[in-house]
């Protein structure tokens, strides 16, 4: 059972109270619609996708910020890892490694989809809040949908993701419950929700899954919802690649890394009085190798390594004679 009453936001009846807890002026909290709102912009993501995003002012930044500390006196179950300090997408993969049989589910606009409703019966049910305190709450986590009246939890917001989870936890608690009677390992890394077993996992279950989550007004993306078996096909989790029970990384990252480390060298070679240019590239391909070795704990870049730490002494180098002549 989750620890709700541990957080200090618990039983909150007083806007006093709350206004001294997110270190926010009275006034301004009894008009939260007025002062603190943000207006969306849109990113294309590489698949060509249009993601909506939000960017709260620095004031607004720093009570989510304060907001979200208070959450997270909750503590959260051992089946989430998205979003949760010392956990990460590779554990979540992790978990299933030595199961032959998988299913996959995949939440339709996960964050556009979720609603108010659930924001609000959150603080007022299970944090016990009067409601004016939790529809205070409710208006500061979050905002209305472009061209629509309907309020969500927004993308860009520090409170989202966790929030995501608390405002849902029945839902996810529900989940845990079928595959835990199930003999099941469940894992959930944000909107991806990955079930394994050791034996076949038949649709009735997939469809329980499918109705658990359409009962909480959600939708399943079917195009990324599937049955799998994991031996020696390499089936990929939330960007690791299961393979003979153990974890690999994409083929696509280590291309890009590879494809990355040329171009650096080739700039080094061509333009090497472009160090900003080489640093850029040398972060670049650092971050991807780190990406790589977080999934493969065992995966060594020797040459990589050494002409990734020439280049960034040589450019070193360049910038103190810059300053010294």
């Amino acid at each position: 059972m989750a620890n709700f009453n541990d957080c200090k936001l618990y039983g909150i009846t007083n806007k006093k109270y709350l206004s001294e807890l997110l270190h926010v002026d009275l006034k301004k909290l009894k008009n939260v619609e007025e002062h603190y709102n943000t207006s969306p912009f849109f990113k294309q993501s590489s698949s060509g996708k249009t993601r909506i995003l939000y960017n709260p002012h620095p004031e607004y930044k720093k009570i989510l910020k304060r907001l979200n500390l208070l959450l997270k006196q909750i503590l959260p179950p051992e089946y989430i890892y998205g979003g949760i300090k010392n956990r990460s997408y590779v554990m979540n993969a992790d978990v299933h490694t030595h199961n032959e049989y998988l299913l996959s589910v995949d939440l339709k606009d996960f964050f556009p989809s979720t609603s108010d409703k659930y924001v609000y019966k959150f603080f007022k049910n299970k944090l016990c809040m009067s409601e004016d305190i939790a529809k205070i709450c409710t208006l500061l986590t979050t905002e209305s949908l472009p061209g629509s009246d309907r309020r969500h939890l927004p993308q860009g917001y520090t409170t989202s993701p966790y929030l995501s989870f608390l405002s849902y936890f029945d839902m996810y608690n529900g989940i845990y419950t079928v595959a835990r009677n199930a003999n099941m390992n469940f894992s959930c890394y944000y909107d991806d929700f990955t079930f394994s077993a050791s034996t076949f996992i038949n649709k009735s279950f997939k469809n329980r899954i499918i109705s658990i989550i359409q009962e909480h007004d959600l939708q399943v993306n079917k195009n990324k919802t599937r049955l799998s078996k994991t031996r020696n096909k390499g089936i990929k989790i939330t960007g690791s690649i299961i393979h003979d029970d153990k974890l690999k990384s994409p083929n696509s990252l280590q291309k890009e890394m590879y494809k990355t480390f040329e171009n650096l060298i080739l700039i080094y070679e061509t333009e090497p009085l472009a160090t900003k240019k080489l640093i850029t590239m040398c972060n670049k391909v650092q971050g991807m190798k780190t990406a790589i070795k977080s999934i493969e704990k065992q995966r060594q870049f020797p040459y990589i390594d050494s002409k990734v730490k020439e280049i960034r002494e040589f450019t070193k180098r360049r910038k103190n004679k810059k300053t010294t002549s």
